[in-house]
C-alpha cells in the first residue's frame, strides 16, 4: 500500500544502536513522524511530544517537553536534523533521537543516539511510497507578508504538512517554552482544505501560562505574553497556482504577526496523493459513526489532530491531539495537555491507539475516545467508546494513492 502506518519501539540497546523496519515495497519517498516519550501504551506526567518529516534527502523533527509539578514551569522546545526525537520530562535535555539512514528496497533503516538506553520509547512513522515528488525543507518567517516556494515540479504539491516548535534558531538548537504546532493543507479538484493544532506552555512562568489553538483554514500560532514573544498569529498555505502568482510550489502567507519571536517552520510537499481534511465534529453518544470526504475516495490512510474544545479558535490550557492510522487498522494516537495558571504545573501525556482522543486539559477525565473500524469508500468508520456531551472539533487528514499514469512520474521524486 503506498500510503501505510508502521509502528514500533525504540528498543534500545547502546548509544549508535541501528533499528531497520519495514516498509512497503521499494520503500518510502516521505515520511512523518510522532513520538511522545512514552513506554507502550498509556499516560504519564509531563509533556513530550515530537514531530519529524523527511525525504530521502533531507530530515527535520520539532519536539517540546514541559515538567509535571515544577512549580515554575520547566519547559522547552527543540528542533534537529534528525527524524525521531525523544526529550525528557525531568529536565530539558533530548532523551534520544533517531537519524534516518539511506533507504534500500523496502528497508527503512535508523540509528539511535541516547542518554537512557533503557527506555524501549513508542513511536509512528507515515510512510508515503511512490510519490510523483517530495521535498522536505527548513523555513524562516520574520514579518507579515508570503513566502513562496518555487519546487519547479511539473504541477504543485497535492499536500503540504508543516511542524514547528517556535525555535528562533535553525534546526539542532533548543531554547526555553514550550511550542508545538501541526498544520497540513491538502489540494484536490475541489480546491484546498486544511486543518492544524497549537499548543504552548512558558517556561518559568510563576503559574504556568498554557494555551491552545485549532483552525480549519490555516496554523493560528498560540504564544503567551510571558514568553516574549508574538501571541497570536496565523500562517496559511496556499497550493493552487492562481493562489501562488503561478508558481508549481507553493505560498505561505503570514497575517497579525507582529514584531518579536522569528519562528522556523519544517514543510514537506507531496505530488502524487490523493487528499482531503474533512472537519470531524465528535459524537456525544457512544456508538458507531462515520465521517466522509467530499471526493468519494477510499483512504489508504488519515492523520488527525485537535486541542479539545468544542469549536475552532483559541483558548486557554495546551492540548495538542495527534494521530496517524492506516487501512489496514495499524497506527497510533498522542495526546499531551497543560492546565493553565495551575502554579504547580499540572500536565500530562498519553500514547494509545485510538483513532482520535480528548481529555480534560486541565484533568485526566477520558472525555472521547474513538476506536478504529475500518475505511471505506468516501469516508472512515469509527466507534465512539467515551464521549461527553461536548462535540469537539477535529481535522482529519484523508489520503489515497493518486493513480498514475506510465511514465508520467517526475525525475525529482527523492529530491530535496
Amino acid at each position: 500500500m503506498p500510503i501505510e502506518v508502521v509502528t514500533d519501539d525504540s528498543n534500545l540497546d547502546a548509544d549508535g544502536s541501528a533499528q531497520t523496519l519495514v516498509g512497503t515495497e521499494g520503500g518510502p519517498d516521505a515520511i512523518v513522524s510522532m513520538a511522545c516519550s512514552q513506554v507502550g501504551v498509556g499516560a504519564d506526567g509531563g509533556v513530550a511530544q515530537s514531530i519529524g518529516i523527511a525525504t530521502r534527502a533531507a530530515q527535520f523533527v520539532v519536539s517540546n517537553q514541559s515538567t509535571n509539578g515544577a512549580g515554575t514551569s520547566e519547559c522547552q522546545s527543540h528542533s534537529d536534523t534528525k527524524l525521531i526525537a525523544m526529550p525528557t520530562v525531568d529536565n530539558t535535555t533530548i532523551d534520544a533521537t533517531a537519524t534516518l539512514g539511506t533507504i534500500a528496497g523496502n528497508a527503512i533503516p535508523l540509528t539511535w543516539n541516547t542518554t537512557h538506553a533503557t527506555n524501549a520509547y513508542d513511536y509512528a512513522l507515515m510512510c508515503f511510497s511512490q510519490m510523483d515528488d517530495v521535498d522536505a525543507r527548513e523555513i524562516l518567517i520574520t514579518a507579515n507578508g508570503n513566502t513562496d516556494v518555487d519546487l519547479a515540479w511539473v504541477a504543485p504539491p497535492d499536500l503540504l504538512v508543516i511542524a514547528s516548535s517556535f525555535t528562533l534558531a535553525a534546526a539542532s538548537s533548543s531554547e526555553a517554552h514550550s511550542h508545538m504546532n501541526l498544520y497540513f493543507a491538502a489540494r484536490n479538484d475541489r480546491g484546498t482544505t486544511h486543518g492544524s493544532v497549537s499548543g504552548s506552555a512558558e517556561d518559568s512562568s510563576g503559574s504556568s501560562d498554557a494555551s491552545r489553538g485549532a483552525s480549519n483554514s490555516d496554523l493560528t500560532i498560540r504564544s503567551d505574553a510571558s514568553s516574549g514573544r508574538d501571541s497570536n498569529w496565523n500562517v496559511a498555505a496556499h497550493l493552487d497556482p492562481q493562489d501562488t502568482g503561478g508558481i508549481n510550489g507553493y505560498r505561505l502567507t503570514t497575517t497579525n504577526k507582529g514584531t518579536s519571536g522569528n519562528a522556523y517552520f519544517y514543510v514537506l510537499a507531496i505530488r502524487g496523493v490523493l487528499a482531503e481534511v474533512v472537519d470531524g465534529d465528535a459524537p456525544t453518544s457512544v456508538g458507531d459513526y462515520s465521517l466522509a470526504n467530499t471526493t468519494g475516495f477510499q483512504p489508504d490512510a488519515i492523520l488527525t489532530c485537535g486541542q479539545g474544545r468544542a469549536s475552532f479558535g483559541t483558548a486557554a490550557n495546551y492540548h495538542v491531539s495527534v494521530g496517524m492510522h492506516d487501512r489496514q487498522e495499524r497506527g497510533a494516537h498522542m495526546w499531551a495537555r497543560e492546565d493553565h495558571g495551575s502554579g504547580t504545573t499540572e500536565n500530562e501525556r498519553r500514547w494509545s491507539t485510538d483513532v482520535h482522543r480528548v481529555e480534560g486539559p486541565v484533568d485526566s477525565v477520558n472525555n472521547l475516545v474513538t476506536v478504529n473500524r475500518g475505511f471505506s469508500m468516501g469516508r472512515i468508520d469509527y466507534e465512539a467508546t467515551t464521549v461527553t456531551a461536548t462535540a469537539y472539533d477535529w481535522s482529519c487528514l484523508m489520503m489515497a494513492d493518486r493513480p498514475k499514469l506510465r511514465g508520467a512520474r517526475s525525475r525529482s521524486r527523492g529530491r530535496n
